[in-house]
């Protein structure tokens, strides 16, 4: 404000949105838009994941899921039903998408959903429970998903497996659950590798200290071997498409790699070295991956921080109020 005039000058700054934008990120740290801000339909959108192919997104966006197709920038929604739709995933051959729903149906279950990603037909329901389900990955062959389920007798988070059969493509069926090797900690995040051989999973106390990521055989027979391959606070692993490496979340949240080998019997990690000094944004749900390695293995799709440099400036708002002090003056009482 100017004494002299009278003159008040009030500026504010407005920021948009709010939310983590979905960028692509390379091993620089570069970050490159992914979705138009004009797609008001996915500005809240979260765990993303990218067709084999690479040519779509999967998104979650406010409880229904969204297939945004990144070449022709077209966005159809799948799922129009109110529940809280999560976890999409897709199957291997790009024409249907698995996901959980975390409210239960009018039996009171919890379920595993088949869709078409075309958002052609209706969801059909793979497997149901009285637990919420979280559907995290599926084998390249099609034919084997991945879910979390709380375990029972208090033994935390567990990862269990449903057997499909394929014979009818649009209209598949499932078979009895299975757990995949208990141990006495809890499990969460399960991926498949690239050859279907390995599952790498994340083992944590559920305490709030981290976990740490581990890779066991599938099928998991008793006497299998088990190899750590991070630290504490490790997180949602994803597998290169095309090399011997294992990506992961480390509690900086920050993108490691993991190059590694392999025979019929043992796995063989080299050690973790950080993929990209980009740090993402990480959700406040711990069940929400923020990150997709695309099929060439060179970027990922992931949730950017808020204060990346792809997060548009701050609008600026400003005031400008003449002869204040008469205005002050007229709206003082008299005495």
């Amino acid at each position: 404000m100017s004494p002299g005039t009278g003159i008040l000058l009030h500026a504010s700054a407005v920021k948009p949105g709010g939310v983590a934008p979905i960028a692509w990120l390379d091993s620089a740290g570069k970050l490159q838009p992914v979705v138009s801000p004009s797609i008001s339909a996915l500005l809240q959108a979260e765990t993303p994941r990218l067709s084999p192919d690479g040519n779509r997104l999967a998104l979650a966006v406010a409880g229904d899921l969204f297939v945004h197709d990144l070449q022709r920038g077209t966005v159809t929604r799948l799922t129009v039903d109110g529940a809280l739709n999560r976890h999409p995933v897709w199957m291997p051959d790009g024409r249907h998408i698995v996901y959980g729903s975390n409210n239960p149906t009018s039996d009171g279950e919890f379920g595993i959903w088949w869709i078409r990603s075309d958002g052609a037909g209706q969801p059909e329901k793979l497997s149901g429970e009285g637990t919420p389900l979280q559907v995290f990955s599926i084998s390249p062959d099609g034919r084997t998903i991945a879910f979390v389920r709380m375990g029972k007798e208090d033994r935390g988070f567990e990862i269990w497996t449903i057997a499909l059969d394929l014979n009818d493509p649009d209209h598949p069926k499932s078979r009895k659950p299975e757990p995949f090797g208990r141990e006495s900690l809890s499990q969460v995040d399960p991926a498949f590798s690239a050859d279907g051989r390995w599952i790498a999973y994340v083992s944590t106390t559920g305490a709030g200290l981290g976990g740490q990521i581990t890779v066991r055989p599938f099928p998991a027979a008793p006497s299998a071997g088990r190899w750590q391959v991070s630290g504490n606070g490790a997180k949602f692993p994803v597998w290169s498409r095309n090399r011997r490496e294992l990506f992961y979340l480390n509690s900086d949240n920050r993108i490691m790699v993991v190059r590694s080998t392999d025979d019929e019997h043992s796995f063989v990690p080299e050690k973790a070295m950080q993929w990209s000094p980009a740090a993402l944004f990480r959700p406040t749900n711990n069940a929400l991956w923020n990150l997709d390695a695309a099929p060439d293995g060179r970027r990922f799709v992931v949730l950017a921080p808020l204060e990346s440099k792809n997060e548009k400036p701050a609008t600026v708002h400003a005031t400008i109020l003449m002869n204040f002090f008469d205005e002050l003056r007229r709206r003082l009482p008299s005495n």
